[in-house]
């Protein structure tokens, strides 16, 4: 098999179908086989679709839960669309933490979700995985403070042992308080990087989920996989990157 690659995009850039068929074009480019993607935008989605049929008022009164599950079926639609216009089959599966077992503990239906994962990986399928955010307690709480299936992202990436995890945003890695692009985070600067990008955050109240994805990514550098920060580019290699080594 090829090196497992896993890849994550959040709400912010999950806007639309036409959005998710450009990052489907990039992602076959790059990745030929071994990919599986870690989607968000469900609510996003589902917003959008009750605001377009019920009015943006009467979907302000719809809860998480409703939004989520008004656009799992079409996230999932849109990049399955996307990768088949690039000659690709793509798969859907809905997720949860409980799902994926306990650290280091597996039941039944992990087994089964890893096992799924790995067919597909043998058979040339890209897996397109989403939190069922209208039935995880865990998800709806990292979305309201910018969390955004980060936390996800490296479990699955632990869980089916992928060779690398990007987490893909608008902006790129890392960045310093001059803003400038931190190029590798490891043992020596850990600690710095996370207190200054929770100390900003707080500033701009959560925005941007940067502290969760650093912690998912050093948490999957210490599990001895190559993880990064990136920003998406066209091909979907990503630019501005930051690393996490841990050496």
């Amino acid at each position: 098999m090829s090196e497992i690659a896993v890849v994550k995009l959040g709400g912010d850039l999950t806007q639309d179908s036409g959005a998710i068929a450009g990052y489907a074009e990039g992602l076959a480019q790059t990745y030929q086989n071994g990919l599986v993607v870690v989607t968000s935008g469900a609510i996003r989605f589902g917003e959008s679709r009750a605001e377009r049929l019920y009015g943006t008022e009467a979907s302000g009164l719809m809860t998480l839960q409703q939004h989520a599950a008004l656009g799992a079926t079409a996230i999932f639609s849109a990049w399955e669309r996307g990768f088949e216009e690039q000659g690709m089959l793509a798969a859907s599966i809905p997720v949860t933490h409980r799902q994926l077992g306990e650290e280091n503990v597996k039941d039944e239906e992990a087994e089964m979700f890893l096992q799924t994962v790995h067919d597909n990986l043998n058979s040339g399928i890209v897996t397109i995985i989403n939190e069922a955010d209208s039935i995880s307690i865990i998800e709806l709480m990292q979305n309201a403070c910018g969390g955004d299936n980060d936390g996800l992202a490296r479990h699955v990436a632990t869980a089916i042992g992928a060779d690398s995890l990007t987490l893909f945003t608008k902006r790129g890695g890392v960045v310093d308080d001059d803003g400038l692009l931190i190029p590798v985070v490891n043992l020596a600067n850990i600690e710095t990087v996370r207190a200054m990008a929770e100390k900003r955050d707080k500033k701009g109240k959560g925005r941007g989920g940067i502290p969760t994805k650093i912690d998912a990514a050093w948490l999957a550098a210490l599990a001895g996989i190559n993880s990064r920060i990136a920003a998406i580019n066209k091909d979907m290699t990503g630019e501005q990157v930051t690393r996490f080594v841990v050496e």
